[in-house]
């Protein structure tokens, strides 16, 4: 575990190696919600009671002034193929912030069914992220990032939500790319779905 927090790589024990699910979202407010709903998928909870819960869920302190979550309507199983194939989604924002950059990514619903943000049976929907060097096409393998909805998408609407990355050490010239998987069930852009991918270049510097 030394070894590895020294050299910056991941290791089967500590949290560098085994996050907890949704580890280190920068919403306070989210991370509560997001951890009621790892509960009710433990423990087999219905939705009906897990949205009784998103009612009565209050982030401490109150002044971080979190949103009302009783409105999200959680979800069990797999989506139908009718929502997979009807969600697109496109980078609408770029910006460089310190050591990362701030990417707006707008996730649209065509179809007559809600994106839901939150799972009672760990099947989320989740934001993934890779940098691709340019001239090469995206590694199927290489979609590790997780970040999950912020908000349901109903049908027929959108939604544009903030994702901080971070760039890899490897120096060299990329494009980021996004795409959308519900958690073990399937990838969106195997059914059909393109992914998003930046217009700005992301240089990585020699040291």
């Amino acid at each position: 575990m030394m070894f590895a927090q020294d050299e910056g790589v991941p290791t089967v024990n500590g949290y560098s190696g085994n996050l907890p699910a949704n580890f280190g979202l920068p919403d306070a407010c989210e991370i509560g919600a997001h951890r009621l709903a790892n509960g009710a998928s433990f423990e087999k909870l219905p939705a009906t009671e897990l949205s009784d819960m998103l009612k009565r869920l209050a982030i401490l302190p109150e002044s971080a002034n979190c949103r009302d979550y009783a409105h999200l309507k959680p979800f069990e199983g797999a989506l139908p193929d009718s929502v997979f194939q009807h969600v697109a989604i496109a980078m609408v924002g770029q910006t460089k912030t310190g050591m990362g950059y701030e990417v707006i990514v707008k996730i649209s619903n065509a179809s007559d069914q809600y994106l839901p943000a939150l799972s009672t049976s760990n099947n989320p929907v989740q934001l993934s992220w890779q940098f691709v060097p340019y001239g090469h096409s995206p590694d199927m393998n290489a979609w590790n990032t997780r970040v999950p909805l912020s908000d349901d998408v109903p049908g027929k609407a959108s939604l544009e939500q903030k994702v901080i990355v971070q760039p890899p050490r490897t120096p060299g010239r990329y494009k980021i790319m996004f795409s959308l998987v519900q958690d073990g069930v399937s990838w969106f852009h195997d059914k059909g779905m393109s992914v998003a991918v930046g217009e700005t270049a992301i240089e990585v510097p020699d040291k």
